[in-house]
């Protein structure tokens, strides 16, 4: 695929994008690199990763959820509803409560985010628990429900 790459087609596709984005990030579509299992509905719209036909940069934009930090991540795509794509529904906002609804979804997207493509909820889901000792987030006895804790910013709707 990256033989097909001509002088021609690079320099228009690299002038929008961060110099340090990888060739398949530029240049990768979805019939080369499937992003998930193919789904229908706006789940399909949702899941899809960026290439060329898409023409937008995903590091210009805080929608596009660059947090290094899985928390960050988790908080960015509670904020943004047209990324979120019913994976994460808030419980209670003004007490920072939300519940993973498509946890396989999340995981999927989280490890295309770190370049791991053997990311599970599992492991996921070990990495929310390691936070509880931060205080970044708090234990909730239900199953896929979280709670900010103390030490999350940018969650509150007054504080934001």
């Amino acid at each position: 695929m990256l033989d097909s790459v001509t002088h021609s087609t690079f320099l228009p596709n690299a002038s929008f994008c961060d110099p340090l984005m990888s060739w398949t990030d530029l240049f990768s579509s979805e019939e080369y690199y499937p992003a998930f299992e193919h789904q229908t509905g706006a789940d399909s719209n949702c899941l899809k990763t960026s290439g060329i036909k898409g023409q937008d940069c995903p590091s210009h934009s805080r929608a596009s959820l660059q947090s290094s930090h899985l928390w960050e991540f988790v908080r960015d795509l509670l904020l943004s509803p047209e990324e979120n794509c019913g994976i994460l529904e808030w419980e209670d906002r003004e007490q920072g409560i939300f519940r993973v609804v498509k946890s396989e979804a999340l995981a999927k997207m989280w490890g295309q985010r770190k370049k791991n493509d053997r990311m599970t909820y599992e492991k996921l889901s070990r990495a929310l628990r390691y936070y509880y000792k931060t205080g970044i987030l708090e234990r909730v006895d239900r199953r896929l429900v979280y709670k900010f804790g103390k030490n999350a910013h940018g969650w509150q709707e007054d504080k934001l």
